[in-house]
């Protein structure tokens, strides 16, 4: 009897185990079942995570291809600029050609009507003026100056002589379309070389146009010292 008990004892003991393994059972298979779902989600995070790369891999690609086009856009841009600016240079020499020979043929124009008018441009500077030219003045000049001094002078638009209060004079002249500080200076220096030679002279110089500016060089104190009863008209 008391075998029995014992027994019955122990099939409750295993009973009960039963009963708590199946719970544990139960508890595992719904833990896996947690598990399971869990990598199901994860397998659907990874799987969105993937599309979301593929997406961003897709985007980068079309923003490479996209900044190759403009790479390109720009490089023919660059190409077009230079093509542009060599053009534009090629313009400003055809553009300073043709403004040179326009000088060229208004200082021409002009040199012919001041010879032309000569006497009423210099009336009240110069009496009874004519037009003369190196040769006729060739020994006073040769015996003072050196050949350099003789080729600056020939460079003279115009040379004329004259008379003031009686004495024998000269003007000599730079003639140009718009007057500027060298032109000034040329004038000046050429009558500086007759001074030398001993011959009286007055710097003038005939044209269309003066700025303010180089009417005050040419009338500045120190140039009017300098060259004392030189005129610039």
């Amino acid at each position: 009897e008391q075998r029995m008990d014992e027994l019955t004892q122990a099939q409750t003991q295993t009973e009960q185990r039963v009963g708590e393994l199946t719970q544990a059972q139960k508890q595992t298979e719904q833990r896996m079942d947690e598990l399971a779902q869990a990598q199901k989600q994860t397998e659907q995070r990874v799987d969105e995570l993937a599309q979301a790369q593929k997406q961003t891999e897709q985007r980068v690609g079309e923003l490479t291809q996209a900044q190759k086009r403009t790479e390109q856009r720009v490089d023919e841009l660059a190409q077009a600029q230079k093509e542009t600016q060599l053009e534009l240079k090629l313009l400003v020499k055809v553009v300073k050609r043709q403004s040179d020979r326009l000088d060229v043929s208004i200082g021409r124009t002009l040199e012919i009507d001041f010879r032309d008018r000569l006497g009423s441009q210099l009336w009240r500077v110069l009496k009874q003026a004519r037009l003369v030219t190196l040769a006729e003045l060739a020994d006073p000049l040769e015996a003072a100056l050196d050949e350099t001094e003789l080729q600056d002078l020939s460079r003279a638009d115009a040379i004329a002589a004259g008379l003031v209060e009686g004495k024998p004079a000269y003007v000599v002249a730079e003639v140009s379309s718009t007057a500027d500080s060298n032109d000034v200076r040329r004038a000046a220096r050429w009558a500086r070389l007759f001074e030398k030679a001993g011959l009286h002279a007055m710097a003038l110089v005939a044209c269309d146009h003066i700025s303010d500016r180089t009417h005050r060089f040419a009338r500045s104190e120190e140039h009017t010292s300098e060259l004392q009863s030189r005129q610039y008209l």
